[in-house]
């Protein structure tokens, strides 16, 4: 994906993210909000549970998308997806 059709803050959050990737060589699920989302369901659909929201904005902070309050998402903000946390036990 090319970024011809993201200027500004996408450009640069994208950027950060490619950083990101070649810092630590581990891939990052990059998402972009749409109208209905919310942390609390992002956490839910992508880490299995709604209490992990914490972990979305912690990751997100790589790429340098601030969130200073879990309820205000933007459509069209870029957001980091972590790994799923691994259960522990064997």
């Amino acid at each position: 994906m090319g970024t011809a059709g993201l200027n500004g803050p996408g450009r640069q959050a994208l950027a950060a993210a490619h950083a990101a990737v070649a810092l630590t060589q581990t891939p990052l699920l990059i998402y972009t909000v749409q109208a209905g989302d919310t942390l609390y369901s992002l956490a839910q659909a992508f880490l299995g549970s709604s209490s992990l929201w914490p972990e979305i904005v912690q990751a997100s902070r790589a790429i340098g998308t601030h969130i200073p309050r879990p309820e205000l998402i933007f459509v069209g903000q870029l957001l980091v997806i972590p790994p799923v946390p691994q259960q522990g036990g064997a």
